[in-house]
């Protein structure tokens, strides 16, 4: 059983988005959550605080050179996605970039932004027909859809049950 311990914005206001919250946006956007990935990429910030980004945030560090609010996806990003023949391990390229850009996202945030971004990730993990209603993901029967090649296509994923499940006993125990 876990416990959650990465903290919310509400008793850490200084600190970078959680684990979960990043977790949440991955569920939405892909279908699956990436919870261990997101927690591997986070967890230098035991030790060095608001400073982790300098381990493991390579797209976070890229802000202002290659990248800002206007293009986050630049054509680079396309291609390094492309050239990695695995679709899950691709998909996982992503999801790290990603991390980067919402932690960027975040560091613009107040407070209440924060809390109210928190607050609609929880909302969608508790209500599930939710996530299949906007984001087209069933999270009991394990499908995901998706356009590949301009086809649409449901995905049979069964290791989706499991994780959505995880994430939202993870995030039940967060107190906003």
């Amino acid at each position: 059983m876990e416990t959650a311990t990465w903290f919310n914005t509400v008793n850490n206001p200084n600190i970078m988005a959680a684990g979960w919250v990043h977790a949440t946006m991955d569920l939405m956007a892909f279908g699956r959550s990436y919870f261990d990935l997101h927690k591997y990429k986070d967890h230098p910030w035991r030790e060095l605080g608001y400073k982790h980004r300098q381990i493991n945030h390579d797209w976070y560090k890229e802000f202002g050179k290659n990248w800002d609010f206007n293009e986050p996806f630049p054509p680079i990003i396309h291609m390094r996605t492309n050239a990695i023949e695995n679709p899950d391990e691709a998909e996982q390229f992503q999801s790290r970039t990603s991390h980067d850009y919402l932690d960027r996202i975040w560091d613009t945030l107040d407070l209440e932004r924060r809390r109210n971004f928190e607050l609609a990730c929880k909302w969608f993990l508790e209500n599930p027909e939710e996530l299949d209603r906007v984001y087209e993901i069933d999270v009991f029967r394990g499908l995901i859809f998706r356009v590949i090649d301009g086809k649409e296509v449901t995905e049979n994923c069964p290791k989706l049950v499991k994780e959505y499940q995880r994430l939202r006993s993870y995030a039940a125990k967060i107190n906003l």
